[in-house]
Protein backbone atom coordinates (compact mmCIF):
# COMPACT_ATOMS: atom_id res chain seq x y z
CA UNK A 1 0.00 0.00 0.00
CA UNK A 2 1.50 3.36 -1.04
CA UNK A 3 1.78 6.37 1.24
CA UNK A 4 2.84 10.00 1.13
CA UNK A 5 4.95 11.33 3.98
CA UNK A 6 4.61 15.05 4.76
CA UNK A 7 7.03 16.72 7.17
CA UNK A 8 5.48 18.68 10.03
CA UNK A 9 6.35 22.34 10.21
CA UNK A 10 5.21 25.93 9.77
CA UNK A 11 2.66 26.93 7.15
CA UNK A 12 4.24 27.65 3.74
CA UNK A 13 3.92 30.91 1.87
CA UNK A 14 0.87 31.61 -0.32
CA UNK A 15 1.08 29.59 -3.56
CA UNK A 16 0.93 31.08 -7.03
CA UNK A 17 -2.40 31.92 -8.68
CA UNK A 18 -4.26 28.77 -9.66
CA UNK A 19 -2.50 26.49 -7.13
CA UNK A 20 -3.32 25.08 -3.67
CA UNK A 21 -0.70 23.92 -1.13
CA UNK A 22 -1.28 20.89 1.14
CA UNK A 23 0.92 20.42 4.22
CA UNK A 24 1.15 19.13 7.80
CA UNK A 25 1.75 21.42 10.76
CA UNK A 26 3.34 20.77 14.15
CA UNK A 27 -0.06 19.85 15.64
CA UNK A 28 -0.10 16.72 13.46
CA UNK A 29 -3.06 17.85 11.37
CA UNK A 30 -3.36 18.35 7.63
CA UNK A 31 -4.02 21.77 6.09
CA UNK A 32 -4.41 23.45 2.72
CA UNK A 33 -3.76 27.03 1.63
CA UNK A 34 -5.27 28.58 -1.50
CA UNK A 35 -3.82 31.24 -3.78
CA UNK A 36 -5.26 34.10 -1.70
CA UNK A 37 -3.68 32.84 1.51
CA UNK A 38 -6.74 31.27 3.16
CA UNK A 39 -5.83 28.28 5.35
CA UNK A 40 -8.29 25.41 5.88
CA UNK A 41 -7.98 22.42 8.21
CA UNK A 42 -8.71 19.48 5.93
CA UNK A 43 -10.18 17.22 8.62
CA UNK A 44 -12.92 19.76 9.23
CA UNK A 45 -13.42 20.54 5.57
CA UNK A 46 -13.97 16.83 4.84
CA UNK A 47 -16.36 16.39 7.77
CA UNK A 48 -13.92 14.22 9.76
CA UNK A 49 -13.52 14.36 13.52
CA UNK A 50 -10.28 15.78 14.80
CA UNK A 51 -8.80 14.64 18.10
CA UNK A 52 -9.48 18.01 19.69
CA UNK A 53 -11.24 21.26 18.91
CA UNK A 54 -9.17 23.45 16.62
CA UNK A 55 -9.11 27.14 15.89
CA UNK A 56 -8.47 28.24 12.32
CA UNK A 57 -7.54 31.80 11.44
CA UNK A 58 -9.70 33.42 8.79
CA UNK A 59 -7.64 36.02 6.93
CA UNK A 60 -9.48 38.52 4.76
CA UNK A 61 -7.70 39.84 1.67
CA UNK A 62 -8.38 43.47 0.81
CA UNK A 63 -8.64 42.68 -2.90
CA UNK A 64 -10.22 39.23 -2.92
CA UNK A 65 -12.13 38.60 0.30
CA UNK A 66 -13.34 42.06 1.33
CA UNK A 67 -17.02 41.61 0.46
CA UNK A 68 -17.74 38.05 1.56
CA UNK A 69 -16.06 35.87 4.19
CA UNK A 70 -16.53 32.12 3.76
CA UNK A 71 -16.52 30.04 6.96
CA UNK A 72 -17.54 26.78 5.24
CA UNK A 73 -15.22 23.94 6.32
CA UNK A 74 -13.73 25.88 9.21
CA UNK A 75 -13.92 25.17 12.91
CA UNK A 76 -16.91 26.63 14.72
CA UNK A 77 -14.61 28.55 17.07
CA UNK A 78 -11.88 30.57 15.44
CA UNK A 79 -10.34 33.92 14.78
CA UNK A 80 -10.96 36.67 12.26
CA UNK A 81 -8.18 38.91 10.95
CA UNK A 82 -10.04 41.61 9.05
CA UNK A 83 -7.08 44.00 8.82
CA UNK A 84 -9.10 47.16 8.27
CA UNK A 85 -11.25 45.65 5.52
CA UNK A 86 -15.04 46.06 5.52
CA UNK A 87 -16.85 42.70 5.62
CA UNK A 88 -20.37 42.84 4.20
CA UNK A 89 -21.48 39.19 4.23
CA UNK A 90 -20.60 35.72 5.53
CA UNK A 91 -21.05 32.26 4.00
CA UNK A 92 -21.13 29.03 5.99
CA UNK A 93 -23.17 25.96 6.88
CA UNK A 94 -26.88 26.56 7.47
CA UNK A 95 -27.88 26.16 11.12
CA UNK A 96 -24.33 26.55 12.44
CA UNK A 97 -23.19 29.30 14.81
CA UNK A 98 -19.60 30.39 14.16
CA UNK A 99 -17.87 32.00 17.15
CA UNK A 100 -15.22 34.52 16.15
CA UNK A 101 -12.53 36.60 17.85
CA UNK A 102 -11.16 39.64 16.01
CA UNK A 103 -7.40 39.82 15.55
CA UNK A 104 -7.47 43.37 14.21
CA UNK A 105 -9.55 46.41 13.37
CA UNK A 106 -12.06 46.53 10.53
CA UNK A 107 -15.78 46.86 9.84
CA UNK A 108 -18.74 44.50 9.65
CA UNK A 109 -21.38 46.12 7.46
CA UNK A 110 -24.97 44.95 6.98
CA UNK A 111 -25.41 43.92 3.35
CA UNK A 112 -27.34 41.40 1.28
CA UNK A 113 -27.97 38.39 3.51
CA UNK A 114 -26.30 39.89 6.60
CA UNK A 115 -28.25 41.22 9.60
CA UNK A 116 -26.61 42.86 12.63
CA UNK A 117 -28.88 42.20 15.60
CA UNK A 118 -27.27 44.92 17.70
CA UNK A 119 -29.04 47.46 15.53
CA UNK A 120 -27.60 49.95 13.11
CA UNK A 121 -25.88 49.33 9.81
CA UNK A 122 -22.33 48.50 10.87
CA UNK A 123 -19.93 47.56 13.66
CA UNK A 124 -16.37 48.88 13.85
CA UNK A 125 -14.27 46.02 15.19
CA UNK A 126 -11.18 46.03 17.40
CA UNK A 127 -8.63 43.39 18.34
CA UNK A 128 -9.99 41.01 20.98
CA UNK A 129 -13.67 41.64 20.25
CA UNK A 130 -15.82 38.51 20.04
CA UNK A 131 -19.09 37.77 18.25
CA UNK A 132 -21.21 35.00 16.78
CA UNK A 133 -22.39 34.49 13.21
CA UNK A 134 -25.51 32.33 12.99
CA UNK A 135 -26.15 30.98 9.49
CA UNK A 136 -29.88 31.06 8.61
CA UNK A 137 -28.96 29.57 5.24
CA UNK A 138 -25.56 29.06 3.63
CA UNK A 139 -25.54 32.69 2.45
CA UNK A 140 -27.82 34.55 4.91
CA UNK A 141 -26.87 35.11 8.53
CA UNK A 142 -27.11 37.16 11.70
CA UNK A 143 -24.29 38.73 13.70
CA UNK A 144 -25.15 38.13 17.36
CA UNK A 145 -23.70 38.79 20.81
CA UNK A 146 -20.96 41.22 19.81
CA UNK A 147 -18.78 41.88 22.88
CA UNK A 148 -16.13 44.58 23.13
CA UNK A 149 -12.80 43.43 24.55
CA UNK A 150 -11.70 46.90 25.65
CA UNK A 151 -13.88 49.95 26.18
CA UNK A 152 -11.88 52.66 24.40
CA UNK A 153 -14.85 54.92 23.66
CA UNK A 154 -17.57 54.56 26.32
CA UNK A 155 -20.98 54.84 24.63
CA UNK A 156 -22.57 58.27 24.95
CA UNK A 157 -25.38 59.75 22.85
CA UNK A 158 -27.89 62.56 22.52
CA UNK A 159 -30.75 62.55 20.00
CA UNK A 160 -33.69 64.86 19.37
CA UNK A 161 -36.82 65.01 17.25
CA UNK A 162 -36.59 67.02 14.03
CA UNK A 163 -39.62 65.74 12.07
CA UNK A 164 -43.18 66.32 13.31
CA UNK A 165 -44.88 63.36 15.01
CA UNK A 166 -48.52 63.13 16.07
CA UNK A 167 -49.38 61.03 19.13
CA UNK A 168 -52.78 59.34 19.38
CA UNK A 169 -54.73 59.86 22.59
CA UNK A 170 -54.53 57.21 25.32
CA UNK A 171 -51.86 55.28 23.39
CA UNK A 172 -48.28 54.60 24.48
CA UNK A 173 -46.16 55.51 21.44
CA UNK A 174 -42.47 55.30 20.65
CA UNK A 175 -40.93 58.73 20.03
CA UNK A 176 -39.09 59.11 16.72
CA UNK A 177 -35.76 60.92 17.17
CA UNK A 178 -34.27 61.61 13.76
CA UNK A 179 -31.32 63.87 14.62
CA UNK A 180 -28.23 62.74 16.54
CA UNK A 181 -26.38 65.52 18.35
CA UNK A 182 -23.62 63.04 19.15
CA UNK A 183 -23.23 59.25 19.23
CA UNK A 184 -19.70 58.21 20.23
CA UNK A 185 -20.14 54.46 19.68
CA UNK A 186 -22.60 54.43 16.78
CA UNK A 187 -25.08 52.81 19.15
CA UNK A 188 -28.19 54.94 18.53
CA UNK A 189 -30.46 54.12 15.58
CA UNK A 190 -31.92 57.42 14.32
CA UNK A 191 -33.33 55.95 11.09
CA UNK A 192 -35.58 52.99 11.90
CA UNK A 193 -36.00 51.87 15.52
CA UNK A 194 -34.95 55.05 17.36
CA UNK A 195 -33.25 53.04 20.08
CA UNK A 196 -29.96 53.07 22.00
CA UNK A 197 -28.33 49.63 21.72
CA UNK A 198 -24.74 49.83 23.04
CA UNK A 199 -22.26 46.96 22.68
CA UNK A 200 -20.64 47.54 26.08
CA UNK A 201 -22.23 45.90 29.13
CA UNK A 202 -22.69 48.22 32.06
CA UNK A 203 -24.82 50.71 33.97
CA UNK A 204 -26.13 53.65 31.95
CA UNK A 205 -27.58 56.99 32.99
CA UNK A 206 -30.52 57.59 30.65
CA UNK A 207 -32.78 60.66 30.43
CA UNK A 208 -35.58 61.76 28.14
CA UNK A 209 -38.28 64.40 27.73
CA UNK A 210 -41.41 65.01 25.64
CA UNK A 211 -43.46 68.19 25.17
CA UNK A 212 -46.85 68.69 23.49
CA UNK A 213 -47.78 71.90 21.74
CA UNK A 214 -51.49 71.79 22.66
CA UNK A 215 -53.24 71.47 26.00
CA UNK A 216 -53.73 67.99 27.43
CA UNK A 217 -54.69 66.91 30.93
CA UNK A 218 -52.09 64.14 31.17
CA UNK A 219 -48.58 63.76 29.68
CA UNK A 220 -46.12 60.94 30.40
CA UNK A 221 -42.59 60.23 29.18
CA UNK A 222 -41.50 56.65 29.86
CA UNK A 223 -38.41 54.51 29.27
CA UNK A 224 -38.80 51.20 27.47
CA UNK A 225 -36.12 48.52 27.90
CA UNK A 226 -35.93 45.52 25.58
CA UNK A 227 -39.36 46.39 24.17
CA UNK A 228 -41.08 46.59 27.56
CA UNK A 229 -42.19 49.52 29.74
CA UNK A 230 -39.44 49.96 32.33
CA UNK A 231 -39.39 53.34 34.17
CA UNK A 232 -41.96 56.14 34.06
CA UNK A 233 -41.22 59.83 34.31
CA UNK A 234 -43.42 62.27 36.20
CA UNK A 235 -47.03 62.60 35.04
CA UNK A 236 -47.94 66.20 34.16
CA UNK A 237 -51.65 66.95 34.67
CA UNK A 238 -51.81 70.77 34.52
CA UNK A 239 -53.79 70.75 31.26
CA UNK A 240 -51.93 73.66 29.69
CA UNK A 241 -50.26 73.98 26.29
CA UNK A 242 -46.59 73.04 26.43
CA UNK A 243 -47.20 70.18 28.85
CA UNK A 244 -43.90 68.37 29.50
CA UNK A 245 -42.88 65.09 31.10
CA UNK A 246 -39.39 63.67 31.59
CA UNK A 247 -37.23 61.18 33.46
CA UNK A 248 -33.64 60.43 34.43
CA UNK A 249 -32.76 56.94 35.63
CA UNK A 250 -30.01 54.36 35.88
CA UNK A 251 -30.37 51.16 33.84
CA UNK A 252 -28.30 48.03 33.22
CA UNK A 253 -27.68 47.01 29.60
CA UNK A 254 -25.92 43.74 28.78
CA UNK A 255 -23.95 44.87 25.69
CA UNK A 256 -25.66 42.51 23.23
CA UNK A 257 -27.71 45.28 21.60
CA UNK A 258 -30.74 42.96 21.52
CA UNK A 259 -33.12 41.12 23.83
CA UNK A 260 -34.62 42.09 27.19
CA UNK A 261 -31.50 43.87 28.48
CA UNK A 262 -30.04 45.02 25.18
CA UNK A 263 -31.57 48.39 24.29
CA UNK A 264 -33.71 51.32 25.49
CA UNK A 265 -36.26 53.61 23.79
CA UNK A 266 -38.19 56.78 24.62
CA UNK A 267 -41.99 56.39 24.61
CA UNK A 268 -44.77 58.81 25.54
CA UNK A 269 -48.49 59.08 26.35
CA UNK A 270 -51.13 61.81 26.29
CA UNK A 271 -54.80 61.81 27.28
CA UNK A 272 -56.32 64.87 25.58
CA UNK A 273 -59.10 62.94 23.87
CA UNK A 274 -57.66 63.66 20.41
CA UNK A 275 -54.44 63.36 18.43
CA UNK A 276 -51.71 65.85 19.41
CA UNK A 277 -48.36 66.75 17.84
CA UNK A 278 -45.10 66.95 19.76
CA UNK A 279 -43.25 70.27 19.68
CA UNK A 280 -40.37 70.42 17.19
CA UNK A 281 -37.48 72.19 18.94
CA UNK A 282 -34.01 71.02 20.08
CA UNK A 283 -34.82 71.61 23.75
CA UNK A 284 -38.29 70.00 23.94
CA UNK A 285 -38.13 66.35 22.79
CA UNK A 286 -34.85 64.55 23.39
CA UNK A 287 -33.24 61.29 24.55
CA UNK A 288 -29.74 61.04 26.06
CA UNK A 289 -27.48 58.60 27.84
CA UNK A 290 -23.94 57.61 28.79
CA UNK A 291 -22.04 54.70 30.32
CA UNK A 292 -21.70 55.44 34.03
CA UNK A 293 -19.84 52.22 34.87
CA UNK A 294 -18.84 49.14 32.87
CA UNK A 295 -20.12 45.80 34.16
Amino acid sequence: MGQHLLPEGAAPSTPSTGYVSMYAKADGLLYSKDDVGVETQLALALGLTAGKAQQVDQTVSATVRAATTDFTGESIEGTLSNSGVAITAFHGVAGVTYKRKCLGAGDITAGAGLTILQGGASITTAAGDTFEVYMLTSTTCEVRNYVRAVVTHPPCFSARQSVAQTIATNTLTRVKLQTEEFDTANAFDSATNYRFAPLVAGYYQISGQVTFSSATNRVLATLYKGGNRFKDGFVNTNGAAGNTSGFSTLVYLDGTGAGADGYVELWCYQASGGNLPLVIAPYYNYFQGFLARAA
